[in-house]
């Protein structure tokens, strides 16, 4: 239960085609933000962005 997926976001390069596959056991709601769109809010709240970059990459770390 609200668990994410995904891949690491790179902010300068074209991304690549994820390499997991994702299987619900029940009944799920399954929402997407296109890169841009993700990019562009980030550069108009640069104080939310910093905070965002910051979790996200203690949240990646993690996985190591």
């Amino acid at each position: 239960k609200n668990d994410i997926f995904g891949e690491p976001i790179n902010m300068y390069g074209r991304p690549g085609k994820s390499n997991a596959d994702v299987r619900a056991l029940t009944y799920c709601d399954l929402h997407k933000i296109q890169r841009e769109d993700l990019l562009g809010i980030l550069d108009m709240y640069p104080e939310f962005s910093d905070h965002f970059w910051s979790n996200l990459e203690i949240t990646f770390n993690l996985r190591d």
